[in-house]
């Protein structure tokens, strides 16, 4: 959950599941031996891979204090006149507003992977906490490399855009291996699948020409993308195609992609063939039902159903 903690349960026996470990990220221990709550926040998903191995992030902050100003150093270390023989009390000084004190320093965000292992499910293994780009929202080959999402800084403090960066992990390090910018125009998602795809969603307004009362037009196009990293460590896009309406969320139910639009209304794409996307199928909800994708029950195939709190559930029919 987004407090950090990790309940494992022991399923083996069916009728009587119980409780194997519990690992809690959100604390640490202080030099007494005591448990104190860590500078730690905003934990994503937990990825659990088929090596036993659950991977998941969380940010922290971190004030950076800046040196004073060589030209202020100077000013405070500049000698006062002294006073003069005629005027023994020194020049009256007139005063002076109390000075507007400055920001000495800046706070950061940082973000960090967490790895347990489950290999004893009775005593999960911590590993070090390592830094990240971003927060996490896939990984791919047995976790070794890592899909991330964040905001990116210039050299100066400024916002350079949001980004979604592939790291490789080795178990104990992450080395950023490649960033693609995400458009900021709405809506917009992505999703990683465990074969490594990355798969975004946008939009593009661009003025046209005017219409015949000379009043100025917008045209807005909705795209998805697929992409991956290829051979020389560099995202390569593989297709993109228009959609009809923009996607506001993507969801991977039972290997089968399905993104969710503004009007209620689902895509399924079908992930297997990453290099030749296309729409094979479309559903949604009649009236103003609403539902979230993210709570989505059962697949594809056999029925997906979606909840909608105190009316219930529905079942997805899919048209081609």
């Amino acid at each position: 959950g987004t407090a950090g903690q990790l309940l494992c349960f022991d399923v083996g026996a069916v009728a009587k599941p119980s409780l194997a470990s519990s690992v809690n990220l959100s604390v640490e221990q202080s030099e007494d031996g005591k448990n104190k709550y860590a500078n730690r926040w905003n934990f994503s998903e937990a990825i659990l891979n088929d090596n036993g191995l659950v991977y998941l992030s969380s940010q922290h902050t971190e004030y950076i204090e800046l040196e004073p100003d060589e030209g202020s150093k100077e000013e405070d270390d500049k000698p006062k006149p002294d006073p003069g023989p005629d005027d023994p009390d020194g020049p009256i000084e007139k005063p002076e507003p109390a000075p507007i004190p400055l920001q000495r320093g800046y706070w950061v965000t940082n973000y960090e992977l967490h790895v347990v292992d489950y290999t004893d499910i009775s005593h999960p293994v911590v590993r070090a906490a390592t830094p990240i780009p971003g927060t996490l929202i896939g990984t791919s080959h047995g976790g070794a490399l890592l899909y991330t999402q964040g905001a990116h800084w210039t050299e100066e403090h400024k916002w350079d855009g949001n980004w979604l960066d592939a790291s490789s992990y080795d178990g104990l390090e992450a080395y950023l291996v490649d960033s693609v910018e995400q458009p900021q125009s709405w809506p917009q998602s992505h999703k990683v699948t465990g074969d490594g795809t990355l798969y975004m969603s946008f939009s593009e307004t661009e003025k046209v020409e005017p219409d015949e009362d000379g009043g100025s037009r917008h045209v807005t196009t909705y795209y998805m993308q697929s992409l991956a990293i290829d051979e020389t460590a560099k995202f390569a896009l593989l297709e993109e195609i228009e959609l009809e309406t923009g996607i506001q969320q993507l969801a991977d139910i039972g290997g089968r992609l399905v993104g969710q639009d503004n009007q209620r209304t689902l895509s399924l794409f079908d992930p297997t063939k990453p290099a030749s996307l296309s729409v094979a199928g479309e559903g949604g909800l009649d009236g103003c039902l609403w539902f979230n994708l993210g709570g989505a029950a059962g697949d594809v195939e056999s029925g997906l159903w979606l909840p909608l709190g105190n009316y219930g559930a529905v079942k997805i029919d899919w048209e081609e």
